[in-house]
Parts: structure tokens; C-alpha cells; sequence
């Protein structure tokens, strides 16, 4: 199967499927959770953005051959891997009214859903906290 054939989220949920197989889940929680595909040419270079630039050194040091071995599993094209850190910040609530608004569109429950869980558990209670006082809920 080639890139062209699949889209990215596609090919960043089939590659965390199998990164996760082969680490446990603390290291696969650290380092992969947040991982996205930045940009790809089909075929020759695909670049991850880490959430940090500690997590795109670490990443870039000691896992691009497993990223790359499994990529090519999954593809059977040759990638050059390689990582940047994120430049975007990671207030839970600006991320996703960022997304919609640069986006022009709005985002699925699952969009949604799949944003909010790439949040660490900091980021989850302050977002339903914000949540609730938008709604004036009590809990």
C-alpha cells in the first residue's frame, strides 16, 4: 500500500498502532502520544513534530529506526524520518478553537474527541473546567 493510497491521520493512526505493539506504555505514552505528521513527500522524506523540542531529540535519537523500519512495513517506500518540535502552544482550549477557526470548517465529535485525548491530564481537567464554567455547570 502507498502513501498516495491512504491519508495522513490514516498513516499516523496505522504507525502509533504499531509503535505501541512494540513499546510499553509508558514509553509509548511519553513519546508517541503526541506525535504528528508535519509534512510528507511520498515516497522520500516524512517529517514528525514532537510536542517539545526534548521529546523531538529523544525521538529523533532512539527511535527513527523503528519509525522508519515500521513505515516502510506499512508503505514499503524508503522514508528519511525525521523530527521538529512543535511551535504551537498547548492551552487545551485555544487548540481547538484555533484548529476550527484556521481551518474555516468545523470539526467532527471525533475530530474533537481524537484532539482532546492528545491532551496530558493537566490539559483535560483544565479544559473540562473551562467547559463547565462556559456552561455554568456544577459538579
Amino acid at each position: 500500500m502507498s502513501v498516495s493510497e491512504i491519508d495522513i491521520l490514516d498513516l499516523r493512526d496505522k504507525l502509533l498502532s504499531e509503535v505501541r505493539i512494540k513499546l510499553s506504555k509508558p514509553s509509548f505514552d511519553t513519546w508517541f502520544c503526541d506525535l504528528d505528521i508535519k509534512s510528507i513527500e511520498v515516497g522520500k522524506n516524512i517529517v514528525f513534530e514532537a510536542s517539545s523540542n526534548f521529546s523531538r531529540e529523544w525521538l529523533e535519537t532512539r527511535y527513527t529506526p523503528l519509525v522508519t523500519s515500521l513505515l516502510k512495513q506499512i508503505t514499503t517506500c524508503e522514508y528519511t524520518v525525521s523530527f521538529v518540535a512543535s511551535d504551537k502552544p498547548r492551552h487545551p482550549a485555544s487548540f481547538i478553537t484555533s484548529n476550527i477557526s484556521s481551518k474555516h470548517e468545523t470539526l467532527t465529535v471525533t475530530e474533537i474527541i481524537y484532539h482532546i485525548l492528545k491532551l496530558d491530564s493537566r490539559e483535560r481537567d483544565k479544559l473540562l473546567e473551562i467547559l463547565l464554567q462556559e456552561r455554568d455547570i456544577r459538579v
